[in-house]
């Protein structure tokens, strides 16, 4: 008799330690969960809207040859993204870490082109005091002229 009350103490309590660990285990599944829903964009949706909306009444000219800044890779020479000259469409896209934009040929339609990224700006190297948006615009000033589209 004793041995059987001994099993099944045994039993109620590894039961026992198996229901805590599960609990914590779905405690910290929902804290990650809340955290990460918290965490900002680089830009809000509201402003990437309206920022898409402002840039996609242009056309966009590479003022110089564009290289990818943001691959260092000093064994292989870096493939040109777009040449001088060439007009494009461009997009700006987010996620948590980062903003990219991304070109797209003119003759195309957004939903059917592949596009090319040319910036991209990481949350890290965002700027004390400048808006996302700000730099952003900075770096289509540099690298494009835009003109309407017709």
């Amino acid at each position: 008799m004793l041995k059987k009350e001994s099993l099944l103490h045994k039993k109620q309590i590894f039961f026992y330690w198996v229901m805590k660990k599960i609990q914590f285990s779905a405690l910290c599944l929902i804290l990650i969960f809340s955290v990460t829903s918290c965490i900002k964009k680089v830009l809000t949706e509201e402003s990437l809207s309206v920022k898409n909306k402002e840039i996609s009444g242009f056309i966009f000219t590479a003022k110089a040859d564009i290289y990818p800044h943001f691959i260092e890779n000093p064994e292989t020479e870096p493939e040109k993204l777009l040449q001088r000259g060439e007009r494009v469409h461009l997009i700006i896209e987010v996620s948590h870490d980062w903003a990219r934009v991304k070109a797209y040929d003119e003759k195309s339609k957004r939903q059917h082109a592949v596009g090319k990224t040319v910036i991209y700006i990481f949350k890290k190297d965002l700027i004390k005091g400048k808006k996302p948006e700000e730099m952003i615009d900075r770096y289509i000033e540099t690298m494009f002229l835009k003109s309407p589209v017709k």
